[in-house]
């Protein structure tokens, strides 16, 4: 067996210790388990060597590469010497202060709609609906769309498996929105999954397909800027304001319909607008509630497919 075979088996380990941890989402490890794979290319990582470890973060910061992006490959790195059994302390970075999100207009949003409504290919189209709709009207984190299975369509939403080790969720959506999710599932869903609700003929759509999807949308209009977590302010600012004039939701129903364990005042792109029992909705509110609320409220909303 090679010394590659032999790194990815590690690998493998690697990922199964972290999550059984139970202190890191999954997709936080595979993550972890890339950034590794680049670090093995520039130092030994299975000694640690502290001279080549801190010539490495002063070349990749003289080369403008962000301090955050380099403190979080020191905690990877770190994360896999302890697994190996090698306890070394690593240095980290003060990151720069964090740009405003850039959060998408209604407008852009139309554009993105009017795109995917003009694509030829019905399979294709069907596909892009579903992406781009979830993530639109369910405020869903990237990895908890690609963790969707077919199972988890309801009457009137998704359920979510929470990825930030949050409890799991009932999302509501709109009816037109399920129509096409049903309508995609049944004649245009490769079924190269048993499970997954987003496929492609090699199985389930990897994270990497989804990122670059969204990419590559965003580049046609000049929304470079634009990934999944975009529209995941877009869905949480439009609700807390209302769309098109409507009332703004209670911001602890925004909280169960996005799975933030907390949503602060003043938080980046988050407002603490409420209504209706000014801010007291009951903390353990029912799914079903909650589902008909949203999707009452979501029939306001353009689907242009």
């Amino acid at each position: 067996m090679t010394d590659s075979n032999n790194f990815e088996m590690k690998l493998q380990e690697y990922l199964q210790w972290a999550v059984g941890s139970g202190k890191y989402a999954f997709s936080t490890v595979e993550r972890r388990q890339r950034r590794i794979r680049y670090l093995s290319r520039y130092m030994d990582i299975w000694e640690p060597n502290l001279n080549q470890i801190y010539n490495f973060v002063i070349e990749q910061h003289k080369s403008g590469k962000k301090r955050k992006s380099i403190t979080e490959d020191m905690i990877c790195l770190e994360s896999w010497f302890k697994f190996i059994g090698k306890n070394v302390s690593l240095p980290r970075l003060k990151k720069e202060s964090a740009p405003e999100p850039r959060i998408a207009t209604d407008e852009e949003i139309q554009k993105i709609w009017d795109y995917i409504g003009h694509i030829h290919d019905r399979a294709t189209r069907q596909k892009y609906t579903v992406i781009f709709g979830i993530l639109i009207y369910g405020g869903i984190r990237i990895g908890e769309l690609h963790r969707l299975n077919v199972e988890d369509i309801l009457e009137t939403g998704i359920r979510v498996r929470s990825e930030k080790m949050e409890r799991d969720r009932i999302v509501g959506l709109p009816d037109e929105l399920l129509k096409n999710i049903r309508e995609y599932v049944q004649f245009y869903r490769p079924t190269s999954d048993q499970h997954a609700l987003i496929t492609s003929e090699k199985g389930r759509v990897t994270y990497g397909s989804l990122r670059t999807t969204i990419k590559k949308v965003g580049a046609r209009f000049g929304m470079g800027w634009l990934h999944a977590h975009s529209f995941r302010h877009y869905c949480a600012t439009s609700l807390l304001k209302g769309f098109q004039g409507e009332k703004p939701i209670d911001i602890r129903w925004l909280q169960i319909h996005m799975g933030a364990a907390m949503i602060p005042t003043g938080a980046r792109g988050f407002e603490p607008l409420t209504h209706g029992l000014g801010g007291r909705c009951p903390i353990h509110a029912r799914p079903c509630a909650l589902q008909t609320l949203i999707n009452s409220y979501f029939l306001i909303l353009p689907l242009i497919v």
